[in-house]
C-alpha cells in the first residue's frame, strides 16, 4: 500500500484516495480503516470519526485503533468516552509508555490536572525511554506550574 509513502510526503489526499481504494477492496479491514481515519482526521475529524469508529467495532483490542478512535473522540468532543477507551487500553497495556503518555494528555486536555500529574509522575518515574518522553516531562511541568 502507499499511504505510508504518500504520507511522508505530505500528499494527503493521495493518500486518502489510495486508502478509499484500499477500502473498496476489503471493507472490514480494520487497519485501511485505522489509517483512513487518521488521514482524514488531520482535517475532518467529525468524518474520521466514522471509520475509526468501525476499525474500533472490528478490532476492539488494537491499542493503535484504540489510540485513533480516542484522538478522533476527544477532538468532536466526546471527553468521556475517549477517557474510557484510554483507560481500557492503559488496563490492557500498563507497561505501554505511549498509551499511558495519551491517558495523561487526555486527562489534561478535559481539565483533570492533578491525576493527569499523578500519571505522569508514575510513567516518568522509569527510566524507560519512549518517543513521547519529552512531551510528557514537558506537560508535567506545565500541569505544576500554578
Amino acid at each position: 500500500m502507499r499511504a505510508g509513502m504518500y504520507d511522508e510526503m505530505r500528499k494527503e489526499q493521495e493518500a486518502k484516495a489510495d486508502l478509499q481504494k484500499a477500502l473498496e477492496d476489503n471493507p472490514s479491514n480494520a487497519i485501511v480503516l485505522n489509517e483512513l481515519a487518521w488521514q482524514m482526521g488531520k482535517s475532518d475529524p467529525t468524518a474520521a470519526l466514522n471509520y475509526a469508529e468501525q476499525a474500533y467495532r472490528i478490532a476492539p483490542a488494537n491499542l493503535s485503533i484504540i489510540d485513533t478512535y480516542a484522538s478522533l473522540l476527544m477532538a468532536t468532543g466526546a471527553n468521556e468516552q475517549a477517557l474510557n477507551l484510554l483507560r481500557q487500553a492503559h488496563r490492557q497495556a500498563p507497561l505501554n509508555p505511549t498509551v499511558h503518555f495519551r491517558l495523561a494528555s487526555a486527562l489534561a486536555q478535559v481539565g483533570q490536572r492533578q491525576e493527569s500529574a499523578k500519571e505522569l509522575q508514575a510513567l516518568l518515574a522509569g527510566k524507560t525511554t519512549f518517543p513521547e518522553r519529552t512531551q510528557a516531562e514537558d506537560l508535567l511541568k506545565k500541569l505544576r506550574t500554578p
